[in-house]
């Protein structure tokens, strides 16, 4: 019995809206408050998920009340302009209000950026989007014709009927049914406004249908929304929705308006000169339409589309409330009555569904498991989307069956980032690059020669070598041919090297490849030929859809052999990047011609109209020298490029290299087995440091730099050279599948080791060559040394501008600089008894100790590092040196020299006087030095 209980509470809560309910929230928050000491109905592993439900709660209550009050001043408004002013046209009215949605949007999303923007991401969702603007649009109109032929109680009570059919829409749309007990809820909420309804008799066929079909059109339109707007659907947020629901519902509204109510414009302007504050009052009303539509939208997102209709038909006790309070509108038994059933049904609607979630969780606190059956924890976490739930699932109750195995290429589509880098526009070239590299491969075993890449008007990619074409024999392991086997299984290649490998050197290492590419693809064809047979297979999403066929070539094709491989990459994978960037590949493809000049390699771009196609050809039997020369085509290179191929213990070092005159940054491009090396690697590294070590060790070996002390730096040494190695390895070590950084350590030695023998020799018998690399270097030196001066001299400058006065100044009491006067004096005796005799309301006294800095033969930034000369332009208010003297700055209009009678009193005097005219001259001009003359000799009686 508990288990099949169980069984029956699972099914009913996954059936549940997993979103907050306002209502169950309430009546959780309650429950708790009531017993502190209870244990959580539901296990979190996050310590906030206590307070989350009376936070969401108060949240989805504001959204709420927020949404009533919109709704019911729309709702006045309304009533307002088209009774008081005669203005008879709803439509129009509505439309104004979608225009003013569309424009605020617009607003809140561009311009204030409110919330990102987000782009819709594919035809689906722009569908849903339109269909939702139209089923709004239809809802509008079926709901105004309905009011001419039916009064407006009928019109109500039809109208009461919405969560009924959203209900139904909801079971259709998302396969997701209420419990029993909560449809059965919805007959008072339904029942009841049709109660207070009654009235006025009168029925029309037409009118009843139009009314009825608004009715289902408004349930459609909140079960679309709610779709659009949940974590489970498109994700998008209320905000971007409105901005791209208003624009369409306001144009398929406008035929609408021209047919319905074609003298909107003329009875509009009429009016508007008549009433002048009715266009504020169309502005008021159009701004608190879109609070209301955007409210609407929220309130779906964080409760559901039944609820929000139930509310909406609670929200007409609410309007009754106000109509009473402010209008003063007759009181009826009916509708009290009518509407007290509804704010029960209600009630009882938050009832039921707060019931079944309590004993869904008491039901998981008791951990029961069912015998032969998925245990309840994760089925929950497998079919809810509440985060607290889902969290508990997987941290409280973990076990062997939350472990999944992916087998074949279902972990390249769960995770393509692993093997492509992303799913944007760099993963989408990737796949191009994947099969190029594999054509490549065949070139460098030496079996291709040409390689043809067409872009094709569909948007799909076609490769095709000359090589020896994939095998198609029986695979043993595998028992399927063995070009299914690498288009199939993950790790199966003939690229793992060793005796059995089909390649010695190669970028493929991982045999995922071509799979991965399979996998990716929407629909995915490749063609062999070989052995005088062409065989074609199929593909959709990395499995077969067809055999394999194979056929005898014409005698005239029969030496022809190679492979040929074309996809359509998966719009469900790439979704935000489906277009290939012709100049992209391009450049791929020129660097690959540049690294395997035996090789020539085209690129076709077609187009719907064959006359604007694309085609290109790309061969250069210069190989990496000439890579270097295009690459400085613009620049003053120092000399000819230089380059070597060498090959070391079954490593192929090729590097080609250039120093240019008005550069002044450096450009190293690494490969290695011809893929490019973005993030550098090992080879990168010995490139680097063959360089430095050997350019400084030959400079002053042949005495290009004379000074001992100057040691070359890296930076130094590269600046504005270019440089391109490429390294050939029988088992490159890659980071990832990638391949943005090379790992094998015993290449860096290598291409030290080459690049310093070809560097001594080359070097040795052009020594022009060298003086004019060192020349370079020399100057990049004496710019960085310059540089690091400079930002010295900023920081000592900048360290007069935020300090405070020296400690040593014994300060005087005025703050008019005019009266004031400062007396320099030596050493803290000399100050201590200038500190006695001084008048201390305009005399300020500062001590120096011993002999300042003698600037005159110092620079700057010597100068500002010197305590003593701080003090004085601190103490001062002198300023920086250089800058425009500015008198209102000066502390102290007088500044008086006061030394010693004797040699190193005149000395000091003499510095001072130096640092003054020096440091800031208008002084003199403004006559503000003095030297005070002290007595030579003393009378006494």
């Amino acid at each position: 019995h508990a288990r099949g209980k169980e069984l029956i509470y699972l099914v009913s809560y996954q059936k549940l809206q997993p979103h907050f309910d306002f209502i169950s929230s309430t009546k959780k928050m309650n429950n708790n408050k009531k017993n502190p000491d209870q244990k959580p109905e539901m296990s979190s592993s996050s310590s906030s998920s206590s307070s989350s439900p009376k936070k969401q709660t108060l949240f989805i209550l504001s959204l709420i009340i927020l949404w009533y009050t919109s709704n019911i001043g729309v709702l006045l408004l309304n009533k307002f302009l088209l009774s008081n002013y005669g203005f008879k046209f709803p439509i129009f009215l509505t439309m104004c209000h979608m225009s003013a949605c569309a424009i605020l949007s617009y607003l809140s999303i561009v311009f204030l950026k409110l919330v990102p923007l987000q782009h819709l991401k594919s035809r689906s969702q722009f569908m849903k989007v339109a269909t939702l603007s139209v089923v709004f649009c239809a809802s509008v109109v079926g709901g105004n014709v309905s009011l001419r032929y039916l009064p407006v109680s009928f019109n109500q009570a039809v109208g009461a009927t919405t969560p009924f059919f959203t209900a139904l829409f909801a079971y259709l749309m998302t396969f997701k049914r209420e419990a029993w007990v909560t449809y059965g809820a919805l007959v008072p909420v339904v029942t009841g406004v049709v109660i207070a309804s009654g009235g006025e008799p009168g029925f029309h066929w037409f009118g009843f249908i139009m009314c009825i079909s608004a009715t289902a059109a408004r349930a459609f339109k909140s079960v679309l929304q709610g779709i659009l707007l949940s974590s489970e659907g498109e994700k998008l947020n209320s905000m971007n929705l409105m901005l791209y629901m208003s624009p369409i519902a306001v144009i398929a509204l406008l035929p609408v308006t021209i047919v319905m109510e074609p003298d909107v414009m003329s009875v509009t302007l009429s009016l508007a000169r008549q009433h002048k504050y009715m266009w504020v009052l169309l502005l008021v009303n159009s701004i608190m339409a879109y609070s209301a539509n955007l409210l609407n939208f929220l309130v779906t997102k964080h409760t559901s589309a039944l609820t929000l209709q139930v509310l909406g038909n609670a929200k007409g006790a609410v309007a009754v409330v106000i109509s009473i309070l402010l209008f003063r509108n007759p009181v009826t038994v009916m509708g009290i009555g009518g509407y007290s059933i509804t704010v029960l049904g209600v009630v009882a609607y938050g009832e039921t569904k707060r019931r079944i979630k309590f004993q869904l969780t008491k039901v998981l606190s008791q951990r029961l498991v069912i015998r032969n059956a998925v245990s309840p924890r994760s089925f929950m976490s497998s079919t809810m989307d509440t985060d607290s739930l889902h969290e508990s699932s997987t941290s409280k109750d973990y076990s062997s069956e939350h472990i999944q195995v992916l087998e074949g290429l279902d972990p390249v589509r769960k995770r393509p980032g692993m093997y492509i880098g992303s799913t944007g526009s760099r993963g989408l070239h990737h796949l191009v690059y994947e099969i190029l590299d594999n054509a490549i491969d065949e070139a460098q075993a030496g079996f291709a020669s040409k390689i043809d890449v067409v872009l094709h008007a569909d948007g799909s990619v076609s490769i095709s070598d000359d090589g020896r074409g994939i095998p198609t024999d029986l695979h043993p392991a595998t028992r399927k041919s063995s070009l299914e086997t690498v288009l199939t299984v993950l790790h199966a290649g003939g690229k793992f090297g060793g005796k059995s490998s089909g390649y010695s050197v190669s970028g493929g290492l991982h045999g995922v490849g071509l799979s991965v590419v399979n996998a990716l693809s929407e629909a995915l064809e490749v063609i062999v030929r070989r052995d005088g047979m062409e065989f074609q297979h199929k593909y959709s999403r990395g499995k077969p859809i067809t055999t394999l066929t194979c056929h005898v070539l014409p005698p005239e094709s029969r030496g022809t052999q190679g492979t040929c491989i074309r996809f359509w990459p998966d719009k469900e994978v790439f979704t935000t990047a489906i277009q290939f960037d012709h100049n992209t590949i391009a450049g791929r493809i020129r660097e690959l011609a540049f690294l395997n000049p035996k090789v020539t390699i085209s690129l076709k771009k077609e187009d719907e109209d064959p006359e604007r196609d694309l085609y290109s050809e790309y061969f250069y039997a210069g190989g990496l020298t000439e890579y270097v020369s295009w690459l400085n085509t613009d620049k003053k290179p120092l000399h000819d490029v230089l380059g070597f191929r060498k090959e070391i213990n079954g490593t192929t070092v090729d590097v080609a290299l250039q120093w240019c005159s008005d550069a002044y940054s450096d450009t190293m491009l690494g490969y290695a087995n011809s893929i490019r090396t973005i993030d550098g690697g090992t080879h990168i590294e010995g490139v680097k440091a063959s360089l430095t070590r050997t350019l400084n060790s030959l400079a002053k070996k042949l005495k290009v730099i004379k000074e001992k002390d100057i040691s070359l730096s890296g930076e130094h040494v590269r600046e504005g050279l270019t440089c391109i190695v490429s390294v050939k390895v029988p088992d490159p070590e890659f980071e990832g599948q990638t391949k943005t950084r090379l790992g094998n350590p015993e290449v860096r030695k290598i291409v030290d080791q080459s690049l310093q023998e070809y560097l001594t020799e080359y070097l040795e018998l052009h020594p022009d060559v060298l003086e004019s690399i060192i020349s370079k270097s020399l100057n990049a030196y004496k710019a960085a040394l310059a540089a690091k001066r400079a930002r010295e001299l900023v920081r000592s400058k900048s360290i007069l501008k935020s300090s405070s006065l020296p400690g040593k100044l014994a300060d005087c009491s005025s703050t008019d600089p005019a009266v004031s006067e400062i007396f320099i004096v030596e050493g803290d005796s000399a100050g201590g008894s200038a500190k006695q005799g001084r008048d201390r309301r305009f005399q300020a006294i500062l001590p120096l100790r011993g002999k300042i800095l003698n600037i005159e033969r110092k620079d700057e930034a010597a100068m500002y590092k010197n305590e003593e000369i701080q003090n004085l332009i601190l103490g001062l208010g002198l300023g920086v040196k250089g800058e425009d003297f500015n008198m209102e700055n000066l502390r102290y209009h007088k500044i008086i020299i006061l030394t010693d009678a004797d040699v190193d009193g005149a000395h000091i005097r003499t510095l001072l006087l130096t640092f003054f005219f020096r440091y800031q001259r208008a002084l003199f001009d403004a006559g503000c030095i003095y030297v005070g003359v002290p007595p030579l000799f003393k009378a006494s009686s």
